[in-house]
């Protein structure tokens, strides 16, 4: 039987294309505002696509760097994909369902309800983000780490 050439890793450098098609499908022509610690930005899909593509172009290079030096652990490897999946996946899907409000309204004494579903809603895409960086961070903590252990 073939070695299959079909490496998890590649996965990663579908997302950012995977990310754009389910914003410009559940959100055509909408600016997506991001608020990553305590920063805020307002892109487009298009955007927002290209920055999570170097986000996952750093990871690749280590996926592909210990893939090819036979180092770190596939379990790890493979974990990691998965969960940035999850994630890239699950962003869309909040944005999807965050609702039309007036930025003008969290000035008001008694925010309507709206708002109050916009700032949760808002709240779980921050905290997406900043897993997604933090989990970037981790894993090339783990990478280097991996790239310096010595063969037993």
């Amino acid at each position: 039987m073939g070695e299959t050439n079909f490496k998890i890793e590649n996965l990663l450098l579908i997302a950012p294309f995977l990310f754009l098609f389910l914003l410009s499908t559940l959100m055509p022509n909408q600016q997506i505002e991001v608020v990553v610690f305590n920063t805020e930005l307002i892109l487009s899909p298009v955007e927002l696509s290209f920055v999570l593509g170097l986000f996952t172009s750093v990871p690749f290079i280590f996926h592909y760097l210990l893939r090819k030096l036979n180092k770190g652990n596939q379990t790890i490897l493979n974990l990691h994909v998965i969960v940035s999946y999850i994630i890239i996946i699950a962003l869309p899907i909040v944005y999807y369902n965050l609702p039309m409000i007036s930025k003008n309204w969290r000035y008001d004494e008694f925010p309507l309800p709206v708002y109050e579903q916009w700032k949760s809603l808002m709240e779980i895409v921050n905290f997406l983000w900043e897993l997604y960086i933090i989990l970037i961070l981790l894993f090339v903590g783990y990478c280097i780490a991996a790239l310096n252990r010595k063969n037993s």
